[in-house]
């Protein structure tokens, strides 16, 4: 019994974020990237002045560049908990993991972007009593 006292409190705490990426893209929108690229006009040395070198860069057939901006974060509840839960009532409260996740890609030809698209997305899975 004092084992399992001792073990809720922590099981309660176990929590943790991380992000990663572009830090520029953390709280961009749409509008705001449509303010600062414009296709057809903007340059690549003018993207790499707003938001870095890319994390990935790719090449089309007909010679022009795509590049991948990412930015991801993530928070966890009771994440791993079960390595401070030698009771196992980890496995029945679970787990919940959220995650947003920002991309902006880039079409590139002689040094103009072509075209750009940007993709917002959130996601939440959860298990125990946090399945939903």
């Amino acid at each position: 019994m004092p084992m399992v006292l001792i073990a809720m409190p922590l099981l309660l705490c176990a929590c943790s974020t991380a992000s990663g990426g572009t830090q520029a893209l953390k709280t961009a929108t749409p509008e705001s990237l449509n303010q600062t690229i414009h296709d057809g006009v903007t340059t690549s040395d003018q993207v790499k002045a707003l938001y870095g070198a890319p994390e990935d860069v790719s090449y089309t057939d007909n010679g022009s560049e795509v590049w991948h901006y990412l930015y991801e974060q993530t928070g966890n509840k009771i994440a791993d908990a079960s390595l401070l839960d030698p009771t196992g009532i980890s496995t029945f409260l679970g787990s919940k993991s959220k995650s947003h996740n920002r991309s902006l890609i880039l079409l590139i030809k002689n040094g103009i972007v072509v075209k750009h698209t940007f993709n917002d997305a959130k996601k939440t899975v959860g298990t125990g009593i946090f399945r939903q």
